[in-house]
């Protein structure tokens, strides 16, 4: 993964990963109702963590011996432990986060629909905590789903061992997508209801490791750590201080070749926020967020003047946090999210698709600061404080083409090449 204009921090924070809680097994055979009245447990509502769900891709059972079992849960969706967040008010997070294997569980059709937790087809395979008894034992449910989200965090801190855990964060959001039976469940023309149910159930959807920790050569992924001052005293008054303009390095010229080529843009930005220490929730001059951040990407058709006014709009200031947004943006209608659904919380994730050319013309990122407590409350003394972010970016030509983009990207921003040299039996190198 290319990483430009990185500036690290000493600022050591812990990143926490959080199981969303389990629904009551005796209760699976109302599934996934009931997952939909459960929710999401404390501590899995903290803005900072990272809360796991529970998918499944198990549902093998063996009919010969298990000739009356049939598996609750289908193939990629939400195992029937998850619990959700739909309950849960309009601008609160979206959680779970994400979503990892949970396993599944069983109906006893000709036993009046009992649930059997299992077959052991359909639970993980870990170490048992009593060595003396097993070494090996079934797992699952939402805890089993956390520790595999922790294991790819602790791998990607250990291969880049100078990213932030806001930048770890951002990774396996960055890296998680909806499965096919997920996407399924949403209608041919989704209105914003129902992709906030979605997100409400599997968060940005399933983690992958390889889609979080690699680029390919016709999927780069850039990587900034970067830092901004939210705000400014301006005579008794906190205002907005600054925005950071970021320039992004596509291969114009091979983005324009590929022309009506489809390609996704998907940008993730990840920071962390100090929680209000008033609880007072979402009264408008006590909100629960210390500062917001939100990123705007200038539309293929404008100029760079429009976009300049576009997020300097004087507007934002007064605004709330889930409508920092509402400017047009000439390319809304290519956002999976939008700006408003991906608003919320302190990760905002949103993938944007289009023709290679368009792409071509969408030059820049601007992450700017929008309104928290740190602003409405002038004797915090927050002002002038600077907050870390992180930023990925990743481009996908979404076609079959064998096209190398990962190198023009790499050269410009002056990230060294690898180079592949083979060696004959004698030691010579063969160019």
């Amino acid at each position: 993964i290319p990483v430009f204009d990185t500036r690290v921090s000493s600022l050591k924070r812990p990143l926490f990963v959080i199981s969303s809680g389990d629904v009551p097994w005796n209760l699976w055979n109302n599934y996934p109702t009931q997952n939909d009245l459960f929710e999401v447990e404390n501590p899995g509502q903290a803005w900072n963590a990272i809360t796991v769900g529970a998918c499944t891709d198990l549902v093998g059972i063996d009919g010969a011996k298990w000739p009356s079992l049939q598996p609750i849960s289908g193939v990629g969706l939400l195992s029937p432990s998850s619990t959700t967040s739909l309950l849960w008010q309009r601008r609160w997070p979206f959680k779970p986060d994400v979503v990892a294997e949970g396993g599944n569980g069983a109906i006893a059709t000709k036993l009046g629909a009992a649930v059997t937790v299992g077959p052991e087809s359909l639970r993980l395979l870990t170490t048992s905590h009593d060595m003396t008894a097993a070494s090996l034992c079934e797992s699952g449910d939402t805890s089993a789903a956390a520790a595999e989200v922790a294991r790819i965090c602790g791998h990607l801190q250990t291969r880049y061992p100078d990213y932030w855990p806001e930048t770890i964060r951002a990774l396996v959001v960055h890296g998680a997508k909806l499965t096919v039976s997920m996407r399924a469940q949403l209608p041919l023309v989704p209105l914003k209801q129902h992709k906030e149910a979605i997100l409400r159930r599997y968060g940005y959807g399933r983690v992958d490791y390889r889609g979080s920790a690699n680029s390919a050569s016709n999927r780069p992924t850039l990587i900034l750590q970067e830092v901004i001052t939210p705000y400014a005293k301006d005579g008794s008054a906190i205002k907005l201080k600054e925005l950071n303009m970021h320039d992004l390095p596509w291969p114009s010229q091979q983005l324009l070749d590929l022309h009506e080529q489809s390609v996704a843009m998907r940008v993730t930005l990840s920071y962390f926020v100090e929680p209000n220490p008033s609880q007072r929730g979402w009264q408008s001059k006590f909100r629960y967020q210390a500062h917001g951040l939100r990123f705007a990407v200038k539309g293929a058709t404008e100029t760079d003047e429009r976009f300049g006014q576009r997020i300097n709009k004087i507007d934002r200031d007064e605004l709330e946090a889930d409508e920092q947004e509402s400017m047009t943006d000439p390319d809304r209608e290519h956002w999976f999210l939008g700006a408003h659904l991906r608003s919320r919380g302190s990760i905002h994730s949103d993938v944007w698709i289009g023709t290679a050319a368009q792409l071509a013309q969408k030059s820049h990122i601007a992450v700017f600061p929008v309104g928290g407590w740190w602003k409405d409350w002038a004797d915090s003394q927050r002002q002038d404080v600077e907050v870390r972010y992180a930023l990925v970016v990743t481009l996908e030509v979404l076609s079959n083409l064998d096209i190398d983009l990962y190198t023009p990207i790499a050269t410009q921003i002056g990230l060294p090449i690898a180079t592949e040299i083979a060696i004959d039996t004698d030691g010579n190198s063969k160019n």
